[in-house]
Protein backbone atom coordinates (compact mmCIF):
# COMPACT_ATOMS: atom_id res chain seq x y z
CA UNK A 1 0.00 0.00 0.00
CA UNK A 2 1.40 3.40 -0.93
CA UNK A 3 1.28 6.57 1.11
CA UNK A 4 0.07 9.89 -0.21
CA UNK A 5 2.61 12.26 -1.69
CA UNK A 6 2.19 14.59 1.31
CA UNK A 7 2.94 11.84 3.85
CA UNK A 8 5.76 10.52 1.68
CA UNK A 9 7.44 13.94 1.54
CA UNK A 10 7.17 14.33 5.32
CA UNK A 11 8.76 10.90 5.76
CA UNK A 12 11.57 11.93 3.37
CA UNK A 13 12.25 15.14 5.32
CA UNK A 14 12.33 13.24 8.63
CA UNK A 15 14.64 10.54 7.22
CA UNK A 16 16.95 13.17 5.69
CA UNK A 17 17.23 14.98 9.02
CA UNK A 18 17.77 11.86 11.13
CA UNK A 19 20.50 10.59 8.80
CA UNK A 20 22.58 13.77 9.24
CA UNK A 21 24.96 13.69 12.23
CA UNK A 22 25.30 17.50 12.36
CA UNK A 23 21.52 17.92 12.55
CA UNK A 24 21.29 15.22 15.26
CA UNK A 25 23.82 17.14 17.38
CA UNK A 26 22.05 20.49 16.84
CA UNK A 27 18.48 19.24 17.46
CA UNK A 28 18.42 17.34 20.79
CA UNK A 29 14.62 17.62 20.81
CA UNK A 30 14.41 15.69 17.54
CA UNK A 31 11.90 16.35 14.77
CA UNK A 32 8.15 16.63 15.23
CA UNK A 33 5.22 17.14 12.88
CA UNK A 34 3.04 20.17 13.50
CA UNK A 35 4.01 21.16 17.03
CA UNK A 36 6.42 20.44 19.84
CA UNK A 37 5.02 18.06 22.47
CA UNK A 38 5.00 19.42 26.02
CA UNK A 39 8.22 18.58 27.85
CA UNK A 40 10.34 18.08 24.73
CA UNK A 41 13.94 19.29 24.87
CA UNK A 42 14.91 22.25 22.73
CA UNK A 43 16.23 23.19 20.27
CA UNK A 44 14.05 20.97 18.14
CA UNK A 45 12.81 20.82 14.56
CA UNK A 46 9.20 21.17 13.43
CA UNK A 47 7.83 20.23 10.02
CA UNK A 48 4.32 21.07 8.83
CA UNK A 49 2.47 20.81 5.53
CA UNK A 50 1.28 24.27 4.43
CA UNK A 51 -0.40 23.89 1.05
CA UNK A 52 -0.03 22.18 -2.28
CA UNK A 53 -1.40 21.48 -5.72
CA UNK A 54 -1.77 18.31 -7.71
CA UNK A 55 0.05 18.41 -11.03
CA UNK A 56 -2.19 16.57 -13.48
CA UNK A 57 -1.95 15.46 -17.09
CA UNK A 58 -4.66 16.27 -19.65
CA UNK A 59 -6.35 12.93 -18.90
CA UNK A 60 -6.76 13.91 -15.21
CA UNK A 61 -4.01 11.56 -13.99
CA UNK A 62 -1.96 13.06 -11.16
CA UNK A 63 1.72 13.13 -12.07
CA UNK A 64 3.05 14.69 -8.87
CA UNK A 65 2.30 17.01 -5.97
CA UNK A 66 3.91 20.43 -5.74
CA UNK A 67 3.63 21.41 -2.07
CA UNK A 68 4.96 23.85 0.50
CA UNK A 69 6.20 22.67 3.88
CA UNK A 70 7.31 24.69 6.87
CA UNK A 71 10.60 23.34 8.25
CA UNK A 72 11.91 25.28 11.22
CA UNK A 73 14.13 25.27 14.28
CA UNK A 74 12.50 26.08 17.61
CA UNK A 75 14.05 26.89 20.97
CA UNK A 76 13.66 29.09 24.01
CA UNK A 77 14.80 32.70 23.73
CA UNK A 78 17.97 31.95 25.70
CA UNK A 79 18.94 29.43 22.97
CA UNK A 80 18.80 31.91 20.09
CA UNK A 81 22.28 31.14 18.72
CA UNK A 82 21.60 27.39 18.88
CA UNK A 83 18.30 27.93 17.04
CA UNK A 84 20.12 29.96 14.37
CA UNK A 85 22.74 27.19 13.95
CA UNK A 86 20.02 24.53 13.66
CA UNK A 87 18.10 26.61 11.10
CA UNK A 88 21.28 27.01 9.05
CA UNK A 89 21.81 23.23 9.04
CA UNK A 90 18.21 22.64 7.98
CA UNK A 91 18.71 25.07 5.10
CA UNK A 92 21.95 23.33 4.09
CA UNK A 93 20.07 20.03 3.87
CA UNK A 94 17.04 21.29 1.93
CA UNK A 95 18.02 24.37 -0.07
CA UNK A 96 18.66 22.31 -3.23
CA UNK A 97 17.74 18.71 -2.56
CA UNK A 98 16.40 15.66 -4.37
CA UNK A 99 15.89 12.16 -3.14
CA UNK A 100 13.99 8.92 -3.13
CA UNK A 101 11.00 7.87 -1.07
CA UNK A 102 9.73 4.36 -0.38
CA UNK A 103 7.32 4.62 -3.32
CA UNK A 104 8.52 7.52 -5.43
CA UNK A 105 10.96 10.31 -5.93
CA UNK A 106 11.49 13.85 -4.67
CA UNK A 107 11.93 15.74 -7.93
CA UNK A 108 13.10 18.90 -6.19
CA UNK A 109 13.21 20.77 -2.92
CA UNK A 110 14.18 24.39 -2.35
CA UNK A 111 13.36 27.25 0.00
CA UNK A 112 10.64 29.64 -1.12
CA UNK A 113 10.69 32.02 1.84
CA UNK A 114 12.66 32.52 5.03
CA UNK A 115 10.82 32.32 8.33
CA UNK A 116 11.71 34.00 11.64
CA UNK A 117 9.52 35.01 14.55
CA UNK A 118 9.22 34.91 18.33
CA UNK A 119 6.26 33.99 20.49
CA UNK A 120 5.35 33.27 24.09
CA UNK A 121 3.54 30.22 25.46
CA UNK A 122 2.73 29.80 29.16
CA UNK A 123 5.23 32.51 30.07
CA UNK A 124 8.09 30.98 28.03
CA UNK A 125 9.49 32.93 25.10
CA UNK A 126 10.40 30.93 21.98
CA UNK A 127 12.42 31.71 18.86
CA UNK A 128 11.40 30.15 15.53
CA UNK A 129 13.70 30.22 12.49
CA UNK A 130 13.57 28.29 9.24
CA UNK A 131 11.72 28.50 5.99
CA UNK A 132 8.92 27.49 3.69
CA UNK A 133 10.22 24.83 1.33
CA UNK A 134 8.69 23.72 -1.94
CA UNK A 135 8.88 19.96 -2.37
CA UNK A 136 7.78 18.29 -5.60
CA UNK A 137 7.03 14.62 -5.02
CA UNK A 138 6.13 12.01 -7.61
CA UNK A 139 4.88 8.57 -6.65
CA UNK A 140 5.81 5.60 -8.78
CA UNK A 141 3.03 3.03 -8.91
Amino acid sequence: MSTTEVASAIQWVVATLRSDSQWVALSPGGVHRGMLPVGTSTPATIIAFQSGIDVVFANAVRSSVDATYQIKALGTSDQTQAVFALAARIDDLFKRARGATSDGVILGCYRLNPLAYDDETAGVQYTHMGGLYRIRNQQIT
